[in-house]
């Protein structure tokens, strides 16, 4: 499947357990404006936060980076995209290949390992 950016932030959030924000403005108290989400009621008094960005920012790789690494299927999500190293027989190590150390490479093998689960 082809994905656009916009629709791999978007799975993402899903599987990281965030809320893909969608804010719409509601009228408070003394006519002032509240910037709230219509998915989780989170709401903001001035301009919300941009939405994390793990498709093509080094913060979002970092993020999902460690979400993966403390994931219980990050041995499988090895198998399929990566190496196995055997540094010592005894103890061998998984690693990932240097091409998806890319925010973009990385959060398409996400995705695409998520949704082959």
């Amino acid at each position: 499947m082809s994905w656009t950016d916009e629709q791999l932030n978007k799975r993402l959030h899903e599987i990281v357990g965030l809320c893909w924000h969608e804010f719409g403005v509601t009228l408070t108290e003394y006519y002032t404006e509240c910037i709230k989400c219509v998915r989780c009621s989170e709401s903001y008094w001035q301009t919300p936060p941009p939405r994390l960005d793990f498709v093509n920012t080094w913060e979002g790789f970092g993020i999902l980076w460690e979400f993966m690494r403390k994931h219980t299927d990050w041995t499988k999500f090895c198998v399929t995209n990566g190496w196995y190293i055997p540094e010592i027989e005894l103890n061998p190590v998984w690693h990932l290949p240097v091409m998806l150390i890319s925010p973009y490479a990385f959060a398409k093998a996400v995705v695409d390992f998520f949704e082959d689960k």
